[in-house]
């Protein structure tokens, strides 16, 4: 039987045609396809420095699909050989889910925990990860989306120190609006316990 035009005639193949090695539209945030533009390659400069001087608080803000994700996990891969990285994507939480998660990710049994106790049980867990000789790194994204109490706990969360250093570097990324939100008055001391302030720009013509 004779099939239809596009059956009949050859198909391009993209990879082939292109001379490329790999698909370079995937929908994964992958860092290996990172373009470090002036703005990228200084948000991604200012966030590793910033945690490997203990500032504890940092913040990444970037419009949708101007690689705020992908900023991150080339982060993450820096980081992997001298920190203990959690990353917490599904920001719609409550502050008892935001402790289990992070516990749950440290291997921490927290059965029976209320708030208090899962604050003590995180701090001694940060504080055998420093006796290890490895940062503790928090990463946020779509942080827009948090709840202010939430928020509230992460302030809490950036108490943890010893006399000498933080205990926990805290990466905190969203789109713009969330600047907006760390606006409000409730949560002025949140604002002002962020030491790095980077943002992404878009790539000029």
């Amino acid at each position: 039987s004779i099939g239809t035009p596009s059956e009949n005639v050859a198909q391009p193949n993209l990879l082939g045609y292109f001379g490329l090695q790999q698909q370079p539209f995937d929908v994964t945030p992958d860092p290996a396809y990172l373009y470090l533009s002036p703005s990228h390659r200084e948000a991604l400069t200012s966030l590793a420095q910033g945690i490997e001087h203990f500032r504890g608080f940092m913040m990444l803000v970037a419009e949708p699909g101007m690689g705020k994700t992908t900023v991150l996990n080339k982060l993450m891969e820096s980081l992997s050989d001298s920190a203990r990285v959690v990353f917490l994507f599904q920001t719609q939480c409550s502050p008892h889910e935001l402790l289990r998660f992070i516990l749950n990710e440290l291997e921490v049994d927290h059965t029976g925990m209320d708030v208090v106790a899962m604050h003590r049980a995180l701090n001694q867990a940060l504080l055998e990860e420093m006796l290890r000789g490895r940062r503790f790194v928090l990463i946020v994204d779509e942080g827009q989306n948090l709840q202010d109490s939430v928020l509230e706990t992460i302030r809490l969360l950036s108490d943890f120190e010893t006399a000498h250093s933080k205990l926990i570097q805290i990466v905190l990324a969203g789109q713009p609006q969330m600047v907006d939100t760390l606006l409000r008055p409730n949560l002025v001391q949140l604002r002002q316990r962020i030491s790095v302030l980077s943002s992404l720009k878009s790539l000029s013509a």
